[in-house]
């Protein structure tokens, strides 16, 4: 009965559905889109393939005067409009300013190939590499398209569709792109999704990254694992936890050091350490976070509070990490 609620409350927990068509109407319009009409059922991304895992030496290797390793995260920009990619421009100055040595934008970003390059785009100005992510609201073909055309215009970016495990000097990168339950993709038949199976093989990429037991492991997904409450990083506005019960279960045996989620807007900025909350700026051993929506339609957070876009900007230092939110 739980899980049955949680499930209905999808669509009523997280802020964006309140302004978009129905999801009915989305999906009949992937349907018929004359572009890509031979796909009749939803992108499954969330399989590993070959060349999932990538060397990337440079990765982590900058570091800053005080030996921390920083990064930039954003995610649910939604639509390249002048005010978000106003937002994207004063995120990439702060991640500029915090040295990051790397950007992840961890899904919902756009729904054209034009916008998604756009808003990746936006974050050049960061001065890092950039990794990108489907959520619920890209299609597969402008996805792909639209990291390409960020990269043919310069931009030092990475398909974390097809790059799932990434080894760095200094920093490694693990990736579940896109979202669980397909009949929630905003991008409908051509949206993202991943099954069960996809989240226990995660098991596999991180064994292979944690051989080297030197740099720490940062996991991304755009769905939160399942909490228990209303103070977890899923707790949606309908009140039900609305995350992934699989990638719950699978967290404490991986070697991550920091998981960084998305989704769910109105637990945008909460840090915990799977077991309890952890204030902004505060170290823990293990941290997650919900980063939170970078558009700049308003929205509320709860239990109180409301948002224009936020971002965030996640240090690891000593065995350590924190938090910090950016609004």
């Amino acid at each position: 009965m739980k899980r049955a609620l949680a499930l209905a409350l999808l669509l009523v927990g997280c802020r964006s559905e309140a302004h978009e068509p129905a999801l009915a109407a989305r999906t009949q319009a992937t349907k018929t889109n004359p572009v890509q009409k031979e796909k009749t059922a939803p992108w499954s991304c969330g399989a590993v393939h070959e060349g999932a895992r990538v060397s990337r030496p440079a990765l982590g290797q900058k570091k800053r005067a005080d030996g921390a390793i920083a990064i930039g995260l954003i995610a649910d920009t939604r639509e390249a409009k002048p005010e978000t990619l106003g937002n994207l421009a004063r995120f990439s100055g702060v991640f500029r300013s915090e040295q990051v040595a790397a950007v992840v934008a961890l899904g919902g970003l756009e729904s054209t190939e034009q916008g998604i390059a756009e808003v990746l785009l936006a974050l050049k100005g960061a001065g890092a590499p950039v990794f990108a992510l489907p959520g619920d609201r890209e299609p597969e073909k402008a996805f792909h398209a639209g990291v390409e055309r960020a990269r043919q215009a310069g931009l030092d970016v990475t398909d974390l569709a097809l790059a799932r495990a990434i080894a760095g000097g200094g920093l490694a990168i693990l990736s579940l792109p896109g979202y669980r339950w397909p009949h929630y993709l905003t991008a409908g038949d051509f949206g993202c999704s991943y099954k069960a199976a996809d989240v226990a093989a995660l098991a596999g990429l991180d064994a292979w990254l944690a051989a080297d037991r030197t740099r720490p492991i940062l996991l991304v997904a755009y769905a939160p694992p399942r909490g228990d409450g209303p103070g977890a990083l899923d707790w949606a506005l309908g009140g039900a936890n609305v995350g992934d019960s699989d990638l719950a279960r699978l967290l404490p045996s991986l070697h991550v050091r920091v998981g960084a989620f998305a989704h769910v807007d109105e637990a945008g900025g909460r840090q915990d350490d799977g077991k309890a909350p952890v204030p902004d700026r505060a170290w823990a051993e293990r941290l997650y976070v919900n980063v939170g929506a970078a558009d700049a339609v308003p929205h509320e957070l709860w239990p109180s509070g409301l948002s224009r876009g936020q971002a965030m900007v996640v240090e690891i230092k000593d065995g350590k990490a924190r938090g910090k939110v950016i609004r």
